[in-house]
């Protein structure tokens, strides 16, 4: 089921901005709708408790938007560390999930039978900017024609960091495509968020080239 925040969608100077993750894991297991989802968010914001929490999923996606999000915020309507969650909407790249031990990804097999699903599902967000995290959910933009390659660079504990962002098109809309690591993935997940922190005005000038 997908989380679609309150205000995605309806402010035409912000991006719609979709993340597309994994298997669906259990954060939100009891929540059968939209608005149940919406809701379990709202009442416990990921980004509210900060220290071990900030090594899951969903403390990170949500980080990740804020970062984006707030780009495009006056300072004066910024509303605490939440606010930016209301702008974004987040879905799986499998609909369903094995419950494994520790969290584990599900086997490949679950997400090639759901990929058809999701590629339906994706031009209905009619999203702007697409962060994907981890390899099945970049393979379901794989119908995405790529238009051009830019390569985002910095660096990260000592070593240079090279992390390639796309504009894609489909249906004559183009979208930027950001393929990150899944958060659980720390060896390279930091390094990949330290360039999209460091590139922010970069980003920001080609979502600005595309929606235009």
């Amino acid at each position: 089921m997908p989380y679609i925040g309150r205000d995605y969608g309806n402010n035409s100077k912000i991006p719609n901005l979709l993340f597309i993750s994994l298997d669906s894991g259990d954060e939100y297991e009891n929540y059968h709708t939209v608005e149940e989802i919406r809701n379990g968010v709202e009442t416990n914001p990921p980004r509210e408790n900060p220290g071990k929490d900030k090594v899951k999923h969903w403390y990170q996606t949500f980080d990740i938007a804020t970062i984006f999000i707030n780009k495009y915020l006056d300072e004066s309507v910024k509303k605490g560390v939440s606010y930016a969650d209301s702008f974004v909407a987040h879905t799986n790249s499998a609909k369903c999930t094995q419950n494994k031990e520790k969290r584990k990804i599900a086997d490949a097999n679950l997400f090639e039978n759901c990929r058809g699903f999701v590629v339906k599902e994706i031009p209905l967000f009619d999203a702007d900017v697409i962060i994907t995290q981890g390899n099945p959910a970049k393979y379901c933009l794989n119908t995405y024609t790529i238009i051009k390659k830019i390569d985002l660079e910095t660096i990260h504990n000592g070593n240079d960091i090279i992390f390639p962002i796309y504009i894609r098109e489909t249906n004559n809309k183009k979208i930027l495509h950001i393929p990150m690591y899944h958060p659980s993935y720390f060896k390279g997940y930091w390094g990949q968020k330290k360039a999209f922190k460091d590139n922010l005005d970069t980003i920001y000038k080609i979502v600005e080239e595309i929606r235009n």
